[in-house]
């Protein structure tokens, strides 16, 4: 995955953009515009009415533009405070309402932030629990909102829940991946020239290679052969262009078993490829590769 290297950490205070009524459950809303701005003042209002019906639930969703925060930036922390209060200070006809951050709809954490009736309409934090936020998640990220009729008044449609403001505080970080390239042999016939090197994202590479014998060579790029981006001639320095890196790569010289000798014996007819010679040796059969058979006379 390669390594992070941060070369600046931003924080930004992001209000609500828009309501989102697709995903919302009101009776009726009004001057949702109010609700898009910071948590500093409680001059001006959304108001959202609660559905009708004794213990039934009424809630909202505004959104957040999070899109001026780079894309590969890495999210440290994500605060987010409201204001907000209810119309009635009657638990019987309106409950405690709360505030919650949502990934989509999918709420974060708990429902602890609650509001109600009160003259302060304190800010409240809402609680992500230990939710670690990515970059993705803020393509979608909201605040909701909820709060429960009691069972009185319970077809009055007077009943409303008050949105003042919210903030969204991000921290982040920006910087760049490096990327490590290691190169391995595991052959004879060629020579690393570099080993081993440390890459920034979208940089281009020359990897150096050395053959000394093309037809008993293969060169993989994280397991993918790419013997064919090199013009193999024996005796040659070759370079394999790495563009645009985005991960880590293993380049493995390894000696390709097409071209290797081998040792056949004939058997009911036909040439069957010896799998493993062994020579007896003081008793004990003793294993030997090919080289040692076609320098030593094993069958005299």
């Amino acid at each position: 995955m390669g390594r992070f290297i941060v070369t600046a950490t931003t924080s930004v205070t992001i209000v609500p953009s828009s309501f989102d009524s697709a995903n919302s459950h009101n009776n009726n809303v009004s001057n949702t515009s109010n609700a898009c701005k910071g948590t500093d003042s409680t001059a001006s209002y959304a108001a959202h009415y609660l559905v009708t019906g004794a213990n039934q639930k009424s809630w909202s969703y505004y959104n957040f533009d999070c899109s001026n925060i780079p894309r590969k930036a890495i999210i440290n922390s994500v605060t987010c405070t409201f204001r907000a209060s209810s119309s009635d200070k009657n638990t019987s006809r309106m409950k405690n309402g709360f505030g919650q951050v949502s990934i989509g709809t999918d709420k974060i954490g708990t429902s602890a932030a609650t509001f109600s009736n009160s003259s302060t309409y304190t800010v409240e934090t809402a609680d992500t629990g230990n939710y670690v936020f990515t970059r993705e998640d803020l393509d979608n990220i909201k605040i909701y909102f909820e709060i429960e009729r009691g069972d009185k008044q319970t077809t009055s449609t007077s009943l409303y829940y008050r949105i003042y403001g919210a903030e969204l505080v991000v921290n982040y970080s920006t910087g760049y991946y490096e990327y490590d390239i290691a190169v391995s042999s595991q052959t004879e016939y060629a020579t690393i020239i570099q080993s081993a090197y440390t890459v920034s994202e979208g940089s281009d590479i020359n990897i150096d290679v050395q053959i000394s014998d093309k037809d008993r060579v293969v060169i993989e790029d994280n397991s993918d052969e790419i013997s064919s981006a090199f013009t193999l001639v024996t005796g040659t320095t070759y370079r394999y262009l790495l563009a645009d890196v985005q991960e880590d790569h293993l380049i493995l010289l390894s000696t390709n078993p097409q071209s290797m000798d081998y040792l056949f014996f004939k058997q009911n007819g036909q040439w069957i490829r010896a799998r493993k010679i062994y020579k007896k040796q003081s008793n004990i059969w003793v294993e030997h590769d090919l080289t040692w058979v076609l320098n030593n006379d094993i069958f005299n």
